[in-house]
C-alpha cells in the first residue's frame, strides 16, 4: 500500500539520521574518550549500505589499492586470499602487511592481525558449514565470497603499518561489518593509542542471522595503533552452543601514516 511505503520511507530516513552519533562517551576507567563519529546499522544488505557508505566518506571516498598513498581509505574483504589460506586455521598475520615489492599491492594494505591463540584465524570459503553444518545458514556473506572468524578464543587485534613498508602506522578510523550478531553489547572494537591507552570501546548492534556495521572514526588530534576486535561471546569452533558466535567480512579503515 502506498500509506505503507511512505511509512517504510520515512522509518528508514529517520534510521539513516540517528545512525551517526557524535560521542564523548565515558570509557571502562570513567574518564570521557575522544569525540568521535560512530556510525552502526544492522539488517540485511540493503539496509546497511547507507550507513556503510557514509562511513567510506568519513575515512576517505578514495579506494586505495596501491603503496604510496596519501589520504582516502584502505578496505580488506578476504577475497585477494588464496587458496592455500582458506578453510583451515593457517592464515598469516601479516597477509596484508607485505613489503617485498615482488608480491602483489593487494597484499600491501598495511594491516597486521594478532591473536593470543596461535593457529585462530580462518579465511572460510563455506561461511563455516565444514566447522558445524548450519553455520551456513547463520553467517551470511556481505561481499563475495570468503569471510573470517575466530576459531577458539574470539578475540583479534589489528595494528598498523605505512602500506608497503614495516613502518609503523596509526589510522583516525576502522569499521567491520560482522556476522550473525545476536546479543547486545557482546560485540565490539576498543582503540588504543601508541602508548597503550585505550580511546573508547563501542559495540555492534545485534542482528540475528544478518549484518552489523559497527565503524567509529575520531574527530580530534587522536591516533589510533591497535584495535581489538571482540566478536561475540566464543570463537567459532567453541563448543558451548548458547553462547554468541560471530563472524566478520569486510573491514574498512583510513590510510594508515607514519608515528
Amino acid at each position: 500500500m502506498q500509506t505503507k511505503t511512505l511509512l517504510n520511507k520515512l522509518m528508514a530516513t529517520i534510521l539513516i539520521c540517528f545512525a551517526i552519533t557524535h560521542t564523548a562517551c565515558k570509557k571502562d576507567n570513567g574518564t570521557a574518550a575522544p569525540p568521535a563519529d560512530v556510525l552502526s546499522a544492522s539488517g540485511d544488505s540493503l539496509s546497511i549500505a547507507p550507513v556503510l557508505n557514509q562511513f567510506r566518506s568519513l575515512l576517505g571516498d578514495s579506494l586505495n589499492t596501491a603503496p604510496g598513498k596519501v589520504g582516502g581509505r584502505r578496505e580488506i574483504n578476504w577475497d585477494a586470499v588464496p587458496a592455500t589460506f582458506q578453510d583451515n586455521n593457517n592464515f598469516p598475520s601479516d597477509f596484508f602487511a607485505q613489503t617485498d615489492a615482488a608480491l602483489p599491492n593487494g597484499r600491501k594494505r598495511g594491516a597486521v592481525f594478532t591473536t593470543s591463540l596461535s593457529n585462530d584465524m580462518r579465511i572460510s570459503s563455506k561461511s563455516f558449514d565444514d566447522v558445524y553444518t548450519g553455520f551456513a545458514a547463520q553467517f551470511k556473506v556481505f561481499s563475495h565470497r570468503l569471510v573470517l572468524g575466530a576459531m577458539n578464543g574470539n578475540v583479534i587485534d589489528v595494528s598498523f603499518k605505512v602500506p608497503g613498508q614495516a613502518t609503523d602506522a596509526t589510522i583516525k578510523g576502522f569499521g567491520v561489518i560482522f556476522l550473525d550478531v545476536d546479543k547486545e553489547q557482546k560485540t565490539s572494537l576498543e582503540f588504543f593509542d601508541a602508548a597503550g591507552k585505550s580511546l573508547g570501546k563501542f559495540f555492534a548492534k545485534a542482528s540475528d542471522s544478518k549484518f552489523s556495521f559497527l565503524g567509529v572514526k575520531f574527530k580530534d588530534s587522536s591516533l589510533v595503533s591497535k584495535v581489538r576486535i571482540t566478536a561475540g561471546e566464543e570463537g567459532i569452533a567453541a563448543i558451548t552452543s548458547y553462547n554468541d558466535k560471530v563472524g566478520m567480512d569486510d573491514f574498512l579503515y583510513d590510510e594508515p601514516v607514519a608515528k
